[in-house]
């Protein structure tokens, strides 16, 4: 007997699985399955989330899985774009939809190059009894063709759901170095692999699993068989860099003859708590569990955790304790050599780490680590004027040699690396024995106070701390129009904590604009009782297929029924029929062209090659929105780039077009990304002081100035900003008012008309902000009856800016007024 060559295996394979769909075609699929532990159903009308926090509205023509506490959604072929055929939320009992996984999207590499997949049928099918989804699709590249079958089913460990993806060459010709795998979207989580950190670099890295934690669950995704690779992709620009995805695919590459296919089996496995438990569970689905080291936390600490290292010190995985203070850390790589050597030791949120152990294989005895007690440092932050309780950021530096200390995960408001937040201006915060510098500050209308203090374990010295108002912004409402929380997929703070972090930063109206989802604020205010806070809601129009840019567009009217709650398409639109239909949404709607030139190919007027002075562009390009981000808070520390859009700004004004200038933070998490920090301040006249519509009516005809942090107010012929004055035989007259707190100094005024440079002012250092705590002034400063010819109609622009950097211990990153 002659044995068939693996060619002749996987055309007999082809063949049957043919005929299997032939002989079956003329069956219609079923719509719903269950055995006793699952239940999978094709959505049949749209169903609103059961859960309190933001979720995937199910639409009909989706498909829900269900088992065991675990509930997976895949994006039925009605949707746009990589929501096709995608898992677009996986949640398991215990896990908030914040802490979801964004995406998972089946993938096709070969000869380097992730092949382009069009998804073409989904269905449920019986496989010897288990309900599973099957996705069917093909490569749209012309070069080499590919037929992909993606199924999904529960699997046998609660929490995890089985993935089989495979691959056939339906080509005339082999295809190189074929891989399968996935694309993941983490959403605001941090995916990790064993032995990369926190996947920084962006390049290859074999690995056993890739995961990410978020603050009540997490997930795993690793090969039942074999390994994996993973590729972090970043969107690299504004000095930062923000991971878009992982591409995750089989490790060993195979040229595929014609009719030959590959195979990756695959578990997503999720845990209500942390990561080494969803990793135990991918063991556990392999039917080949890892060995494992167990320890024991004595002292367990908000934020306790046992770290895993190799013996080089590279960070293996991390492990949370149970109630009784248990934790149980798999150890893949004792699997395959059972003298590896590992380290540990555990550590908690303002606490110094244990002392670490050490060992080779597999331990026999249960550890004890003890996390050594700290001290804390109480703060209590009040106004200057009447000692009442005043919002508060603190930030705690360590100083001497002592180490700043980690307080938590940068999306969370009790402590957010080495900052935190406090509503009521009061807060307790532990911290390592040593000394430190206290920043205690209420945003740029604000002074900021720094107390050094020495904390021991027997010693807890309080800060007592009054700041005081420094510019009054009048009837001038300081707003933030570009925020996110945990409705996008790329950020984990809840509403309730970008209310407080905004609060804390004195903005009173802020845009709910998460990407291509319509969320509000309103309930989280009424949790926080500040009925004094202003909201309206909005969405930034994350735009694909094609890419056209990134656009904010409020108030916008939300739909609990609809995907993205009423989200506007988003896919295969134009910007001309894109603005069109928002603006018939609302008379007072206002289209926001967010980070025109932010780098990594992002910003509209980059994609589109606008020239703002000649006004040439692509044909895709529309004018029709009304403002435009001039300053974004990726460019804080960048004025170069802050330059290149005001000089934009100005052209176009010169060109007659009229658009009102913005600023927003385009904060996604609590530290650094300050709220506020750019703002926008709109003038709101008295009698609507409490409207939000009036904040946006008054946005959308330009009554309003940007800032970083000086305080701005100018006026030609008495009218402000966003008005007509009229010039008196062709001159005009131009007052400017400046004012700053003590930490914040400018050096320039600058006067634009018609976007020429038309007068430069040198403003005295000694009016801004001084080098020692004797000397600080705030700034006020008046410029009366500055002559601007206007023998025609004529725009004025004011700029006032400096080059000293904004006080460090204020931001703990670099920036610029």
């Amino acid at each position: 007997m002659i044995a068939p060559t693996q060619a002749q295996r996987a055309l007999r394979l082809g063949l049957a699985l043919s005929l299997l769909l032939a002989a079956c075609a003329n069956e219609k699929p079923p719509s719903h399955l269950t055995n006793s532990n699952t239940e999978l159903r094709m959505i049949l009308a749209s169903e609103r989330p059961k859960r309190a926090r933001e979720g995937v509205v199910l639409t009909r023509g989706d498909f829900l899985l269900t088992s065991r506490g675990l509930r997976v959604i895949v994006g039925g072929l009605h949707r746009k774009g990589d929501a096709r055929g995608a898992i677009i939320e996986a949640t398991y009992e215990g896990i908030p939809v914040g802490d979801s996984l964004a995406r998972v999207i089946p993938t096709v590499h070969s000869g380097g190059s992730q092949r382009a997949l069009a998804m073409n049928r989904i269905f449920i099918v019986d496989r010897d009894g288990t309900p599973t989804l099957r996705i069917e699709a093909g490569t749209v590249d012309g070069n080499v063709r590919f037929q992909v079958a993606h199924e999904l089913s529960a699997g046998r460990v609660p929490g995890t759901l089985a993935i089989v993806t495979s691959v056939q060459n339906i080509g005339g010709r082999a295809a190189p170095d074929v891989r399968v795998g996935a694309r993941i979207v983490w959403g605001g989580l941090s995916p990790f692999a064993p032995g990369a950190e926190a996947l920084e670099a962006p390049s290859w890295q074999r690995t056993d699993w890739v995961g990410a934690e978020g603050a009540h669950g997490s997930t795993a995704f690793g090969a039942t068989e074999g390994r994996v690779i993973a590729l972090p992709v970043f969107e690299e620009g504004s000095g930062n860099k923000l991971l878009l995805h992982t591409n995750i695919v089989r490790a060993a590459g195979e040229a595929l003859e014609p009719h030959e296919r590959l195979v990756l089996k695959s578990t997503l496995a999720l845990a209500p708590s942390g990561l080494s438990q969803a990793v135990r569970k991918l063991g556990f689905a392999r039917g080949k569990p890892w060995p494992e080291a167990w320890f024991q936390l004595p002292y367990r600490p908000t934020g306790a955790e046992v770290v895993l290292l190799d013996a080089a010190g590279a960070e293996l995985l991390r492990g949370r304790p149970d109630a009784a203070g248990r934790v149980v850390l798999p150890l893949l790589a004792a699997a395959s050599d059972p003298k590896t050597g590992f380290l540990a030791y555990a550590d908690a949120f303002g606490h110094a780490p244990s002392e670490r152990v050490e060992w080779q294989g597999i331990p026999s005895v249960v550890r004890s680590l003890l996390i050594p007690r700290g001290g804390k440092i109480r703060v209590r932050a009040r106004d200057s004027s009447d000692g009442s309780p005043i919002p508060a950021r603190m930030r705690f530096v360590g100083i001497g040699g002592t180490a700043s200390p980690k307080l938590g995960p940068d999306f969370n408001l009790g402590g957010a690396g080495d900052s935190a937040i406090a509503l009521d201006g009061e807060a307790t915060i532990p911290v390592p024995p040593g000394k430190y510098r206290v920043v205690v500050a209420h945003g740029p209308e604000w002074s900021f106070t720094t107390t050094e203090v020495e904390v021991n374990p027997s010693f807890s010295p309080l800060v007592e701390t009054r700041l005081e108002r420094q510019v009054d912004p009048g009837r001038w409402v300081a707003s933030d129009l570009h925020v996110h929380a945990t409705a996008s997929p790329d950020s984990q703070v809840t509403n309730e904590d970008r209310i407080a972090a905004l609060l804390v930063e004195g903005i009173h109206f802020a845009v709910s604009t998460d990407h291509n989802f319509i969320s509000e604020y309103g309930s989280a205010i009424e949790h926080l009782q500040r009925d004094d806070f202003m909201t309206v809601s909005g969405v930034e129009i994350t735009s694909g297929d094609p890419y056209i840019g990134h656009f904010n567009a409020f108030p916008f009217p939300m739909r609990d029924d609809m995907p993205g709650r009423g989200a506007p398409e988003s896919y295969g639109i134009v910007p001309a029929d894109l603005f069109a239909a928002l603006h018939a949404l609302d008379p007072d709607m206002v289209v926001q062209v967010n980070h025109p030139r932010l780098e990594g190919g992002i910003g509209y007027f980059d994609v589109t090659n606008f020239n703002a002075a000649t006004g040439d562009a692509d044909p895709i390009f529309s004018p029709a929105f009304d403002t435009m981000e001039v300053h974004n808070g990726f460019d804080l520390a960048r004025p170069a780039n802050v330059e290149a859009v005001f000089t934009d700004f100005l052209a176009i004004l010169a060109r007659g077009q009229r658009v009102a200038a913005t600023g927003s933070s385009d904060s996604h998490v609590l530290r650094y990304q300050l709220n506020g920090f750019p703002r926008t301040y709109a003038y709101v006249d008295e009698a609507e002081a409490n409207d939000p519509r009036a904040v946006v009516r008054a946005i959308k005809r330009g009554a309003s100035f940007v800032t970083s942090g000086p305080f701005l107010e100018a006026t030609v012929e008495g009218a402000g900003p966003g008005a007509l004055a009229t010039a008196v035989s062709g001159h005009a007259k131009l007052d400017v008012r400046v004012r700053t707190p003590d930490w914040i100094a400018v050096d320039k005024l600058e006067v634009f008309v018609n976007g020429a440079l038309l007068l430069e002012r040198t403003i005295k250092a000694s009016s801004g902000a001084a080098k020692s705590a004797g000397e600080r002034k705030p700034t006020r400063l008046d410029f009366k009856g500055l002559d601007i010819p206007a023998a025609a109609d004529s725009y004025v622009v004011v700029r006032v800016s400096g080059t000293e950097p904004l006080a460090l211990d204020f931001f703990g990153r670099a920036s610029i007024p």
